[in-house]
């Protein structure tokens, strides 16, 4: 499947900017659901999706702005859509 159709800026994606990396388009989810490791144990958290070859070298503490909010990733893990990875967010 061509993930890169839903990472285009003008139907569903938005501009990621890394600290000092060049922007990169991205799935922002305000309300991302993951499991949190127990049977029925959910939670909802500020996620970014990214394609795999996008994804920062080193990315859990580093800073992005996403529609001028800047936050921190605190954590990452792999989307249920193959090729695409889930970054969760801190507001800075």
């Amino acid at each position: 499947e061509d993930i890169n159709q839903f990472f285009n800026l003008g139907e569903f994606a938005t501009e990621a900017n890394f600290a000092n990396l060049p922007a990169v388009a991205c799935i922002f989810e305000k309300n991302y659901v993951r499991s949190v490791g127990g049977i029925g144990v959910e939670n909802s958290e500020i996620a970014i999706l990214l394609p795999n070859a996008n994804v920062p070298v080193s990315v859990i503490g580093r800073a992005v702005t996403i529609s001028g909010v800047n936050y921190v990733v605190a954590d990452k893990a792999p989307d249920e859509m193959p090729g695409v990875t889930a970054l969760f967010l801190e507001l800075q």
